[in-house]
């Protein structure tokens, strides 16, 4: 059963580098922190704790699906989000994703976020991504 707010969900493996600059990009975006974990040996779990985040332990078995399902089992917002550790939110796409988690509209049950990456040539490169989803198991 869903609750309020907004469940960010996360899959990392050694990501303590990467892990300081991704929250600090997402301040304010969740109400809940949920990272499966597949066997970080560095500093990760340490920097996930202090973060307040709920970890989900699963051995890495070449199965995205399978270790994103293992922290939806768990979330408990109204709202799911998925970030990796090596991306990067705006404050505007934090507030964007904050004001459409408050409005709460019930004609809205998903949005995408354009994602855009700097590429070898100077390009930018825009994938539309779904990133943002209704927590209803059914």
């Amino acid at each position: 059963m869903s609750g309020t707010g907004l469940s960010l969900c996360m899959i990392v493996r050694d990501e303590a580098g990467m892990l300081p600059d991704f929250l600090r990009s997402a301040d304010g975006l969740f109400d809940e922190l949920i990272v499966v974990d597949t066997g970080s040996v560095d500093s990760t779990l340490s920097v996930l704790e202090e973060a307040g985040a709920r970890i989900v332990h699963r051995a890495w078995d070449d199965d995205f699906a399978a270790a994103r399902n293992a922290g939806l089992e768990v979330a408990q917002g109204e709202w799911i989000a998925f970030f990796d550790a090596d991306e990067r939110l705006s404050s505007e796409l934090v507030a964007q994703i904050r004001h459409l988690v408050i409005d709460d509209d019930p004609d809205v049950g998903a949005a995408t976020v354009v994602m855009r990456n700097r590429l070898p040539n100077g390009n930018l490169h825009h994938a539309p991504l779904l990133r943002l989803f209704r927590n209803d198991p059914l």
